[in-house]
């Protein structure tokens, strides 16, 4: 994998559209998929205007946590989408951004609530979908 490419793995999946790290965990980071991860948040860091993230099975550790803040000199705000009240709950408990109103989650269905957050476009919207749908295609 090339720095800035689409990356697909066991425990998740991301991509950048439109300047925005589009993020699909499907369980509980694995340390070397988070690498990688931190290492393309690295990469994609200086120009990013978001993180949309979705999420029912896990999330990242507090240790992956504090890993991927060092590669983020300002943190972006971030979009969590998830039904699960576990992910959201360990999301409140771990205060993953504790930068105000930064991390803030949504039923994956509330498009216009998460648009909003990130200030996203329809064509930011647009772009978005497209990267997520060949994230989860096998």
């Amino acid at each position: 994998m090339k720095d800035g490419d689409p990356f697909k793995g066991k425990t998740l999946a991301f991509d950048i559209a439109k300047n925005i790290i589009v993020l699909v965990m499907f369980e509980a980071p694995s340390d070397s998929e988070w690498k990688a991860y931190c290492r393309f948040c690295a990469h994609n860091g200086p120009v990013l205007r978001g993180i949309v993230a979705w999420a029912e099975k896990g999330i990242p550790n507090p240790l992956q946590r504090a890993e991927v803040k060092k590669y983020l000199i300002e943190p972006p705000k971030l979009a969590m989408l998830t039904t699960s009240w576990v992910v959201r709950g360990a999301i409140k408990a771990f205060n993953w951004m504790p930068q105000g109103e930064r991390l803030r989650c949504f039923d994956p269905d509330d498009v216009d609530g998460y648009s909003t957050h990130l200030g996203l476009s329809e064509l930011d919207r647009l772009a978005i979908a497209v990267a997520k749908r060949g994230l989860e295609a096998t």
